[in-house]
């Protein structure tokens, strides 16, 4: 959602992940090729150590739109059992 208000920052983003990956991962059915390269090339410790762009990218969009929404407002005054 965001990527489509910022043209500039999708390119430089697809750019990295371009230039990382280095190879086809689908055929032109949309069937996995070099399936073996896609996982050690997308291991979390790569992803970590190697995307830095994708990195700042996806921190940005959790900062923006929090997976899980809190308030500091909201206290709990009794202990309550579920099920």
């Amino acid at each position: 959602m965001h990527m489509d208000r910022y043209q500039p920052v999708k390119e430089k983003l697809i750019a990295e992940i371009d230039e990382l990956l280095g190879f086809e991962s689908w055929d032109a059915e949309g069937n996995y090729i070099n399936e073996d390269k896609l996982l050690e090339a997308c291991s979390y410790e790569k992803v970590q150590d190697s995307f830095e762009y994708t990195m700042m990218c996806f921190k940005e969009s959790m900062r923006i739109e929090a997976p899980v929404s809190f308030s500091t407002a909201h206290s709990v005054s009794k202990d309550v059992i579920l099920a």
